[in-house]
């Protein structure tokens, strides 16, 4: 939402904003064309949609990452995939980036405006989200992949270089992880990516290596073994966490933490009316605040939080400010699904320092 949108919705009572989200869903209409291309913005995405789509029913989703050469999106989008993903209940989005270098900065703002629009659009399933990436795109899955854990159910990774270290591939676990590559690669290496199988089999994460003798390509004939594979992961319950990742200077949301600072270690959990968080790099925090959800909450009792060890007890309360602060920093999700819908939240950490009560919003 605009600043303005989000300054007007906060002035409304919770309860007729929550009952506008269940009349307003689906957003958007999604397009009388079964495939097709959405711009956004200054760039576009293609899409395929499940054979017999339904809006009333939430759909599994698949995001392709393509490699760099000219005009790779529709390359990979149509004589890759080959519409089998629509055959078989998924939809298919494949978001363009000039040049295709999706392991660089400029690559996260294309994939969330793409997949923004994406799930406002169609009525997507939140708990089975894959990324799959060709390539610069494998390159760019590892990358975004591991660095936004908390969206994704399981990555595909073809004929892609490793790009994150091992400490990074930590965030995958309770996902699956499907490498493909080739063993005379010669633009991208194997032996990466027989390291990251080493080392994701080092941390008890689920994973396919499938390995081909020939040159560098994406070996559309396992498509149908990948989406096997897809189908056996959801989400985890976004009520407990651990995540390693260089969290930008803009407040971020991952599950129910917004942060602001750099590189940190974060683990959260929210049950029985306690949440508890413990992060690294405390000086480091420009801003910390907690997001309490009434799905697991009970707003009538206080709510104990617990940061980095030291304990604090609040008054926490249904808020539209605290609602529309939430839906700021973590737009992708639907009234449905309940455990991340905020409607209560408060500051703890400013400036490197843990405040000595949190901040109710």
């Amino acid at each position: 939402p605009s600043s303005q949108t989000a300054d007007a919705a906060a002035s409304l009572s919770l309860d007729f904003v929550l009952a506008a989200m269940d009349a307003a869903m689906p957003y958007r209409p999604a397009p009388g064309k079964q495939s097709g291309k959405i711009r956004v913005g200054d760039n576009y995405y293609l899409y395929d949609l499940p054979e017999g789509y339904d809006p009333g029913l939430a759909w599994p989703l698949i995001v392709s990452l393509h490699g760099n050469p000219p005009r790779h999106c529709e390359r990979v989008h149509n004589k890759y995939w080959r519409k089998e993903p629509a055959a078989r209940g998924f939809i298919l989005i494949s978001p363009n980036l000039d040049g295709g270098r999706w392991h660089r900065r400029e690559a996260a703002p294309v994939l969330f405006a793409a997949l923004h629009d994406a799930v406002t659009r169609f009525h997507v399933d939140w708990s089975a989200i894959y990324l799959n990436g060709y390539s610069a795109g494998g390159s760019g899955t590892w990358v975004l992949g591991t660095r936004y854990a908390d969206l994704f159910a399981a990555l595909v990774v073809r004929c892609g270089i490793r790009k994150v270290s091992n400490r990074e591939l930590k965030n995958l676990k309770g996902k699956g992880v499907f490498i493909i590559h080739a063993a005379k690669d010669s633009k991208c290496p194997v032996g990466q990516a027989r390291e990251a199988a080493r080392q994701l089999k080092r941390y008890g994460i689920k994973h396919v290596y499938k390995e081909y003798p020939g040159e560098h390509d994406f070996y559309w004939d396992a498509n149908q073994e990948i989406m096997d594979f897809l189908s056996g992961f959801n989400n985890p319950s976004p009520s407990s966490f651990e995540i390693h990742s260089r969290f930008s200077k803009a407040q971020r949301m991952v599950h129910f933490v917004g942060i602001s600072g750099k590189e940190h270690t974060l683990e959260g959990k929210m049950a029985d009316n306690r949440i508890s968080v413990s992060v690294s790099n405390l000086a480091d925090v420009k801003q910390l605040d907690l997001f309490f959800s009434p799905s697991v909450m009970d707003f009538a009792k206080p709510v104990s939080v617990v940061v980095n060890g030291e304990s604090f007890k609040v008054s926490a309360r249904p808020d539209g400010r605290a609602f529309v602060k939430g839906w700021l920093l973590y737009p992708f999700f639907r009234k449905a699904d309940g455990a991340r819908v905020f409607t209560g939240g408060c500051t703890v950490v400013r400036e490197g320092k843990i405040l000595a009560s949190p901040e109710l919003f």
